[in-house]
């Protein structure tokens, strides 16, 4: 088999993986769960400098909704906040509090409380259900549509090379094997956004629900309390 012929294959393999996991990593930020990935493009400036989150931060997971963000120094917990927002302004902050061991400068264990940000990650209603399916979907036909367009150039591209090549459908078949497998991971993965996405409606429905039903119940305890009021007053 031709170098030429290798080479196109793995520049196919390159160009696919790196368009599926650009749209995995855009999936990723369109954030329903706690996900590390959506933090990753947070950029803080600090005395001048640009720097990762992650390093004047320490970065937690408190549950599959929640991130607890804890500067290194506590004057950079505005700067921190802020430039969470400016990438994730859908993230709900507030700020609390823990209390923690620490030793102080006569090596004696006290605790003292730190100052930390609680990330919340905001629910899926009625209309971010519709604003995040429509942006997974076009997110997902840009990525079949550069996927579409690298597989007819590889295609054209091959096309000359297996012109005297004996073993020309077998190699095709191999083209063909490649394309299938991203195409199946590139599918998987955004049905697999699409359920997520699904899964947290239905949560927030749920709840919803139950606040109404609370809601009207407490609105009968208070009709049922003044008519009673009133037929009192009315015996009277």
């Amino acid at each position: 088999m031709k170098r030429s012929i290798i080479n196109q294959y793995h520049q196919l393999e390159e160009r696919y993986t790196g368009l599926v996991n650009q749209m995995n990593y855009r999936f990723m930020n369109l954030c329903i769960k706690a996900e590390e990935a959506s933090l990753l493009p947070v950029k803080v400036q600090v005395e001048g400098k640009t720097m990762n989150l992650e390093e004047v931060a320490t970065l937690a997971k408190k549950n599959d909704y929640e991130f607890v963000i804890v500067p290194n120094y506590t004057d950079d917990m505005d700067r921190v906040a802020k430039s969470i927002a400016m990438i994730h302004p859908e993230f709900k902050q507030s700020i609390d509090k823990l209390t923690v061991e620490s030793v102080n400068l006569k090596l004696e264990k006290v605790e003292k409380e730190v100052p930390y940000i609680l990330l919340t990650m905001p629910e899926v209603n009625d209309d971010r259900h519709d604003f995040m399916k429509q942006t997974a979907q076009t997110m997902y036909d840009d990525c079949k549509t550069r996927m579409e367009a690298e597989k007819a150039q590889a295609t054209a591209n091959l096309t000359p090379l297996l012109a005297d090549e004996p073993e020309a459908d077998d190699i095709r078949q191999y083209f063909d094997k490649l394309s299938e497998d991203w195409e199946t991971r590139r599918d998987e993965m955004h049905e697999k956004k699409l359920q997520e996405i699904e899964e947290a409606y239905q949560k927030w429905l749920g709840e919803f629900a139950q606040q109404e039903i609370a809601k009207m119940e407490e609105e009968d305890a208070h009709s049922n309390k003044a008519a009673m009021s009133m037929k009192m007053t009315d015996n009277n």
